[in-house]
């Protein structure tokens, strides 16, 4: 039997299919990236995004209540510029679907066309040969096809079928994925999400891979058989009212609230015509279940362990910092970085990972503490750029200024140049001071490629150092210090350059690290050459030269 009309439920259960598909998918997708550094994996980013979308929603029938939900969620937790555009594409979707309780194939297909249309819009410099291309020309080359009497089988085969027409032509459109030999990785993420929607329409298994993280591999040793249980469970539960256990209509919240509190405490509870919402901290989850169950069935329940939690400091302090005129918000990487960059003032330091994926949601949770007149954020990312932007919009407040750092390096030269003796100094005179060290600098890094490539008519074989400048591969060899010293020669004025910072990685070894500083200082005499501790991962050489 045909599917004509889809309700919030049946969309739900679809979302969670494009879950477990691009999650099946997530490191074919990843090894699609151009640059053949683990650095902001694709898969792994949309992944990410869709699953925060997934987990915050709940069932619903109305398909407009859900979408809204959905998208709400993944804006929140769109991470790196794949993440954030794919949550714009349902964000679109949802602005369009927001008022309907169920819809027909023509509903969707315009909401897929108001999606990319977002999705554009959220992008500066929009790129054609990328997840955008395909989002939107999926849907245009096809939409003269649905009519009133399209199922949503019919639709998605098109629409699937459509998207993976434009992901062939995307090397066509995009010289440096020509190169390398790859299709777009966002495109093609988009796509297996889709395929696993439409297996759910179709009734059909989706593959699922049990994903198993390095955190619950955390929480068993952060808790185990000889732990005490000391801050209870944050306990969160969605109930349904039912009319065969209580008055719907009358029931007192005030009451049960009243129970919550004699059995917990953070309690936030409320109701929304036969919804109860609750989230509470609790010695006895047990208990407090139960009594809820006396007066309906659980739609969603949560509980998590506060002490592993707290083990894991993960639950960050509410309380704001102290009021100043301008405040500021750095992604770093490193404990010699986010100490460089908390001698200089920074407030709050976002840990970036070892692929750079902060969220939006991260953003927000760091501006949430801050009291400030003024706050400027430092993604030095540039995979980070759109999610701080759209933790910007959010906020929706013009006092928060990205500036768009796309390296480590970056960030320290920013700070740098920061104005740190006048107190007041108008924000935009900052940030011009900021935007001079950014300018005046250029960055540079060597890494180990991890798979075979070719990038900028360099080839690039698996195991080789590669010479980063300014964003681009430079040079590639065998050897790690020749991988410096001919890199940096890439730079045309480098001769004239002042001075040239060497940042330590993690994986550099001390002799490795003296060796390069000596060629260095012999190579340019003139330049000032510095050593700095950065710790930070993937590049264990990264270099300021200015």
């Amino acid at each position: 039997m045909s599917v004509m009309n889809l309700d919030g439920i049946m969309f739900r259960n679809m979302c969670k299919g494009g879950l477990d598909a691009i999650l099946a998918v997530e490191k074919k997708v990843n090894s699609l990236n151009v640059f053949p550094v683990p650095d902001g994996d694709t898969g792994t980013n949309m992944k990410l995004t869709l699953e925060h979308g997934v987990n915050d929603s709940y069932d619903t029938k109305s398909i407009g209540e859900f979408s809204l939900k959905l998208a709400r969620g993944m804006l929140l937790g769109a991470r790196g510029n794949s993440g954030v555009i794919l949550s714009q594409l349902f964000k679109g979707l949802s602005r369009h679907l927001k008022n309907f309780e169920t819809i027909s194939a023509i509903d969707y297909k315009d909401a897929l066309i108001l999606g990319y249309e977002t999705a554009y819009q959220a992008v500066i410099h929009p790129t054609e040969g990328t997840i955008l291309t395909v989002a939107r020309l999926g849907i245009e080359n096809i939409k003269d096809k649905i009519t009133n009497s399209t199922s949503f089988e019919e639709l998605f085969a098109l629409y699937i079928a459509s998207m993976k027409d434009i992901l062939k032509e995307t090397p066509e459109m995009l010289p440096v994925l020509k190169e390398a030999g790859v299709i777009d990785s966002g495109g093609a993420g988009l796509i297996a999400i889709y395929e696993g929607m439409e297996a759910i329409i179709l009734g059909k298994e989706v593959p699922h891979i049990l994903s198993v993280d390095d955190k619950k591999k955390e929480e068993e040793i952060l808790f185990n058989e000889d732990s005490v249980l000391e801050y209870g469970y944050c306990t969160e539960f969605i109930l349904q009212l039912q009319n065969s256990k209580c008055d719907i209509k009358n029931f007192n919240l005030d009451l049960f609230i009243k129970f919550l509190e004699a059995h917990g405490d953070s309690i936030v509870a409320l109701k929304d015509e036969s919804i109860v919402k609750v989230h509470v901290h609790t010695m006895a989850p047990g208990d407090i279940l139960n009594e809820a169950q006396k007066y309906g069935e659980f739609i969603t329940f949560k509980m998590e362990n506060m002490s592993i939690q707290h083990n894991e400091v993960i639950k960050e302090k509410k309380e704001k910092l102290p009021h100043k005129h301008i405040a500021y918000i750095a992604v770093a990487q490193g404990e010699g970085f986010k100490n460089l960059y908390k001698d200089y003032g920074c407030d709050i330091i976002l840990d970036g990972g070892k692929t750079f994926n902060t969220s939006a949601e991260e953003f927000l949770n760091a501006m949430d503490m801050i009291d400030a007149d003024e706050i400027i954020i430092l993604p030095n990312n540039k995979n980070v750029h759109l999610a701080a932007e759209q933790a910007r919009n959010i906020k929706d407040k013009d006092h928060i200024h990205v500036l768009h750092t796309n390296s480590l390096v970056e960030g320290y030269f920013a700070f740098s140049m920061m104005d740190t003796v006048e107190e007041d100094i108008d924000v935009h005179q900052q940030i011009e001071n900021m935007i001079s060290g950014i300018e005046s600098v250029h960055s540079f890094g060597v890494t180990m490629a991890v798979k075979d490539s070719s990038y900028n008519g360099i080839s690039i074989a698996r195991g080789d150092y590669i010479s980063v400048l300014d964003g681009d591969i430079v040079y590639t060899s065998k050897d790690k210090k020749e991988a410096v010293t001919l890199g940096l020669r890439k730079i045309s004025d480098i001769d004239e350059k002042e001075i040239i910072i060497l940042f330590k990685g993690k994986n550099l070894l001390e002799e490795e690290k003296d060796g390069i500083i000596e060629a260095l200082e012999e190579e340019y005499p003139n330049a000032t050459v510095g050593e700095i501790d950065g710790d930070q991962d993937t590049y264990g050489v990264l270099i300021g030269i200015s």
